[in-house]
């Protein structure tokens, strides 16, 4: 069984192939689908990562945060209060965060025990541990679940049920691009096209995947550099 489609599913489509083989392509095709769009479509939970800071108080992610348990900062070993945060993890419009998935730091001004760079930013160099569920998800039924996105689980499907039936096999056998022609002559000159996933992959699936491809981490230049490039010290 797998993470996005089931055996049953797969069946469904009218698949006949054994328990083994179709499980093995749900795998295949699972993993190929995750190396094509740079995302996850169920939920991750990793524990605490470490990221190093930007010297904004943005701080983005090139997966979809889906829930934020803590939040460390600038190598710090006590997790902030969640009124000094801002985690964007959206999952429906018209606040669908999971194509620029980030947290925001949002100091209340209070005076803390711990000391803290004003104003509060993700120093660079320092390392911001984040520990948060992610993935590219839609929500379940009920409160605290999720599920894949329909339209990942339909592309799913269908590729699996096309390497059952040996589209793949046969697709990928024919003749490169025309680089040359000589009409009077007869004579026809083909590229050896070296495929790519992408090219394989049929094109109505192919433009599905690309609208559930992860966004490019975003950034800007140095605010503490662009303000008073002097003042700037060492970690600071």
């Amino acid at each position: 069984m797998g993470n996005y489609a089931t055996e049953a599913e797969v069946r469904a489509e009218g698949a006949s192939a054994s328990t083994e083989r179709i499980n093995a392509r749900i795998a295949k095709w699972e993993q190929v689908v995750e190396q094509l769009t740079g995302n996850v479509f169920h939920v991750l939970e990793p524990g605490e990562l470490a990221f190093d800071g930007n010297n904004m108080s943005l701080l983005h992610f090139n997966l979809p945060l889906v829930q934020v348990t803590a939040v460390k900062i600038n190598g710090e070993t006590t997790a902030l209060d969640a009124s000094e945060y801002r985690a964007y993890t959206g999952l429906t419009p018209p606040q669908d965060d999971r194509r620029n998935p980030k947290i925001e730091l949002t100091p209340t001004g209070a005076t803390s025990i711990i000391f803290r760079s004003a104003p509060a930013v993700f120093l660079k160099g320092y390392y911001q541990r984040i520990t948060a569920r992610w993935g590219f998800v839609d929500p379940g039924a009920a409160p605290g679940d999720y599920v894949t996105p329909p339209a990942i689980k339909g592309a799913v499907i269908q590729l699996v049920c096309l390497d059952l039936d040996g589209y793949f096999e046969s697709g990928s056998a024919g003749a490169g691009s025309i680089v040359k022609e000589v009409t009077d002559g007869h004579q026809v000159e083909f590229a050896s096209d070296k495929k790519t996933l992408w090219s394989l992959v049929p094109s109505d699936v192919a433009d599905i995947l690309l609208l559930f491809r992860r966004p490019q981490i975003i950034t800007a230049p140095d605010p503490l550099i662009v303000a008073d490039p002097s003042a700037m010290i060492a970690g600071y």
